[in-house]
């Protein structure tokens, strides 16, 4: 933008209308936003909150995670196996440092409440993070190295359904019709709230664990794309 050079957005118009949550991504979305020349929301209502602030030349185009999800489901033959007793749990938000020991005490109470289910923790690098590892004593409580993207995806496929502070987890859940305990007060993807995959629970996990249990309506496609998002902004970019 500053060298005259025009900035296609992708993923456009996310938005938790709170610039503290997530931070620096909300401000920097709503910024690049005003900037882009042309905007390529993944849903209807990230078009919506771009119609709202004044924003031109929009195109809904789905999500082009929900494009690498597909790709590597059929490369690398991800498929989910049948009464998986795993539970995926991702910790890392910025916004949660300041109480990562208490929802670490969380995830171990839930450990102990629910000892037929194993709850996987690829660990965060972040010291923030880190610090508090020892804190979980439950048996059924795994903390593990960080994973690749591919081995990442077949976590998700063998879960019975997902704990996680992220953004992108909540759309790839979805490809794979995982229900999601969204551990923030706010999501800037309320469309897996509103399929009936996704609760925002804020650090009460434990309370949301029966509902989670529960095996969700299945959804016909996810409701962040068909995984054919890329092949749009290109034919859009080309013309």
């Amino acid at each position: 933008f500053y060298n005259k050079i025009r900035v296609a957005h992708v993923e456009a118009g996310l938005r938790t209308f709170d610039l503290d949550n997530p931070f620096p991504e909300e401000a920097n979305r709503v910024l690049i936003g005003q900037l882009a020349s042309v905007s390529f929301a993944p849903t209807r209502g990230a078009q919506q909150n771009l119609e709202r602030s004044g924003v031109r030349n929009i195109h809904m185009v789905g999500n082009t995670v929900v494009d690498a999800v597909e790709i590597i489901r059929k490369q690398y033959n991800v498929a989910p196996p049948a009464n998986s007793n795993n539970v995926l749990v991702t910790l890392h938000r910025r916004e949660n440092h300041d109480i990562m020991d208490l929802l670490f005490d969380e995830l171990n109470r839930v450990a102990i409440a629910y000892p037929a289910l194993n709850l996987i923790l690829p660990i965060h690098p972040n010291p923030n993070v880190q610090k508090h590892r020892h804190r979980f004593t439950a048996h059924n409580l795994s903390v593990i190295a960080p994973v690749g993207y591919i081995d990442m995806l077949r976590m998700i496929a063998s879960s019975a359904f997902i704990i996680t502070d992220s953004g992108g987890l909540q759309e790839e859940a979805s490809c794979f019709n995982k229900k999601v305990l969204i551990v923030r007060e706010t999501t800037e993807r309320p469309e897996i709230i509103d399929v009936g995959l996704g609760r925002l629970v804020g650090r009460e996990i434990l309370a949301n664990i029966e509902w989670a249990k529960i095996s969700p309506e299945t959804i016909a496609t996810s409701p962040f794309g068909d995984g054919h998002s890329a092949e749009k902004i290109v034919k859009i970019l080309a013309e």
